[in-house]
């Protein structure tokens, strides 16, 4: 696929780091959702991942992403949320999303989860990799355009629309399982 321009896409799995460092893992399942969409789509994105906040502060203070993606951990859920809510105030048309294993399985939560935070676009469900690749192919084949991609088809994705009604699509395939 050759893009007209550049995507820029953010990936973060953040940290606390005030008092001292909360988690010290490296961000692997990000890692893997990063390294997907760079062999789906070679040179035509431009990929950052982030680990700590202050990276992540510093380089949206440069530049918005045309997509902010990150991992929904119990630990850092209100750290992601923070920066997705200043992403979108700041960069309406940054199409902002989010997975992870603090995602809940439940349809009523997950819906109550979207109504509460309106900021955030879509919600991946289970491996991030398909979804991830699916969800760029059509925003890109949609022109960028939000409104577009949330009536769509968009496996393994759940959406809010704008009559505050929750869309959910069928799972992608799981990896590694026929």
């Amino acid at each position: 696929m050759n893009f007209n321009k550049k995507l820029s896409i953010y990936l973060a799995d953040l940290t606390h780091t005030h008092i001292a460092l909360a988690t010290g893992t490296f961000p692997l399942g990000l890692a893997y959702v990063a390294s997907a969409i760079k062999k789906v789509f070679h040179k035509d994105v431009e990929l950052n991942l982030f680990k700590y906040p202050e990276e992540l502060s510093e380089k949206i203070n440069d530049q918005y992403p045309d997509i902010f993606m990150f991992s929904n951990y119990m630990w850092s859920q209100n750290l992601n949320l923070l920066f997705a809510k200043k992403i979108k105030e700041l960069s309406p048309a940054t199409l902002i999303v989010c997975g992870g294993p603090n995602m809940s399985k439940d349809k009523l939560e997950r819906e109550k989860f979207l109504k509460d935070h309106p900021y955030i676009d879509f919600i991946l469900l289970q491996e991030g990799e398909i979804a991830a690749c699916h969800l760029i192919k059509s925003y890109e084949g949609l022109g960028r355009n939000l409104n577009k991609l949330k009536e769509a088809d968009v496996l393994s994705a759940i959406t809010l629309l704008p009559d505050n009604l929750v869309k959910e699509w069928p799972l992608a395939p799981r990896l590694g399982v026929k």
